[in-house]
């Protein structure tokens, strides 16, 4: 454990010699771990933040404070626990939801959610409805939410036209083999584009109602 993840878990309260870290799934932003504390008590999980990706990290964070919270307080009012049912953010020192900087990197903690299982791949359709009602229920979840103060992570990283711009360039310089396997896909990229560019110009227009969503 190197000198920056123990002031890290300093910031958290934790005793560095009293626990055990160890890499969490495949993540392909953030790097994440499963904090066990060694005399016991729930696991947690710390996540090493992507601020390349994400930056800055202030406006990431801001927006998972709004969107925790308001989950958390959806599942405490239906008598459910919090910490098992969402994420549930722990509190650094000075009792922000994060703690770093550019020498020890930005991270963040929130309890493990145990006894769950996660799939990289849907291996059946059971597996794809599944994932699909949870996506659907924490989007339900958000729509009473405000968008006060809520920022774009990404600025651009959701512009359609851009994006339908990018992939004709794209197929400019195309290697002719990868065009011809992918034949089935550009067909339809094409043929659905115009439509989705058309509520994309509307929604940028304001003229369809504007909605949390995670745009993962």
């Amino acid at each position: 454990m190197d000198e920056f993840t123990r002031a890290v878990l300093s910031a958290y309260g934790l005793n560095p010699e009293t626990v055990r870290i160890s890499q969490l799934g495949n993540g392909h932003i953030h790097e994440t771990y499963l904090v066990e504390r060694m005399g016991g008590g729930p696991p947690m999980v710390l996540q090493r933040i992507n601020h390349t990706v994400f930056n800055p990290v202030e406006r990431l964070m801001y927006n998972m404070e709004q969107v925790t919270s308001h989950i958390a307080y959806l599942n405490r009012k239906a008598g459910k626990d919090p910490a098992r049912n969402g994420v549930l953010l722990l509190e650094a020192e000075g009792g922000k939801s994060w703690t770093g900087n550019e020498e020890t990197g930005y991270w963040r903690m929130s309890w493990y959610i145990e006894d769950q299982v996660f799939y990289e791949v849907a291996e059946n359709e059971q597996i794809a409805r599944e994932g699909g009602k949870a996506i659907g229920g924490f989007q339900s979840m958000l729509t009473g939410l405000g968008m006060d103060g809520i920022a774009d992570t990404i600025p651009g990283f959701h512009d359609l036209a851009r994006r339908v711009e990018q992939f004709e360039a794209g197929l400019d310089g195309a290697v002719p083999d990868r065009m011809k396997e992918a034949g089935q896909l550009i067909q339809f990229t094409r043929k659905f584009a115009p439509v989705m560019l058309e509520l994309y110009t509307a929604s940028v227009a304001m003229k369809l109602p504007v909605r949390l969503t995670h745009n993962d």
